[in-house]
C-alpha cells in the first residue's frame, strides 16, 4: 500500500478517537466553572459553617464533573502513551484537598469535638497547598486546547478550595 494512503487512514482513524474537541472542552470547562462558582456561593453564603453545615450537594456534583472532565482530557491527550504529569499531579492534589475540606465542613466540631486549633491548622494547610498549586498551574503554559482548559479549570478549582478552606477556618476561629 502507498505510504500516503496508509498515513491518511491512520490520521482519519486517530482523529475519530478524540471525544472532546477543543471547542467542546472550552464549552464544558465554562459550564463546570459556572457550576463550581454557584456551588461556592452557596457555601460562602452560610454565616457560620462551624455551627451550620452548608448543603454541599451542588459542590460535590460540580467537583465530580470537574474530575470526570479532567480525567477524560488526561486520558485522551497522551503524548507517546504518557499522561500529562502536571494535570495528573494537580488533579490528585485537588482530590485529596477537596476530600479533606468537605470532611471538615460536614463533621461539625459541635458533633465531634476536636481541638479547634487542629481543625484550623488543617484548613489553613489546605488553603496554603491549594494557593501554591493555583500559582503553579497559572505559571505553566500549555498550547491552547483541551489540556489548557483542564489546566485552567484545575487552577480555578484550587482557588475555590482555597477560599472555602479560608472561610471555614475563619468560622472555626470565631467559635474558639
Amino acid at each position: 500500500m502507498n505510504k500516503r494512503v496508509l498515513l491518511s487512514i491512520m490520521l482519519a482513524t486517530t482523529s475519530g478517537l478524540i471525544a472532546i474537541t477543543d471547542a467542546d472542552a472550552k464549552k464544558q470547562g465554562a459550564e463546570i466553572l459556572n457550576n463550581l462558582t454557584n456551588a461556592h456561593r452557596i457555601v460562602a453564603s452560610v454565616d457560620d459553617t462551624y455551627k451550620t453545615t452548608p448543603d454541599l450537594y451542588m459542590w460535590k456534583s460540580a467537583i465530580s464533573k470537574m474530575k470526570t472532565f479532567v480525567t477524560t482530557i488526561i486520558n485522551e491527550n497522551k503524548s507517546f502513551g504518557m499522561k500529562d504529569s502536571t494535570l495528573v499531579s494537580a488533579l490528585d492534589k485537588i482530590t485529596k484537598a477537596e476530600k479533606d475540606l468537605v470532611s471538615n465542613i460536614e463533621v461539625s466540631s459541635l458533633q465531634f469535638p476536636v481541638s479547634l486549633q487542629k481543625k484550623t491548622a488543617i484548613l489553613n494547610q489546605i488553603a496554603t497547598d491549594m494557593r501554591q498549586l493555583q500559582n503553579s498551574l497559572q505559571s505553566k503554559s500549555m498550547s491552547p486546547g483541551a489540556k489548557n482548559e483542564a489546566r485552567l479549570l484545575l487552577a480555578k478549582t484550587a482557588f475555590f478550595i482555597t477560599a472555602m478552606a479560608t472561610k471555614v477556618a475563619n468560622d472555626v476561629k470565631k467559635n474558639d
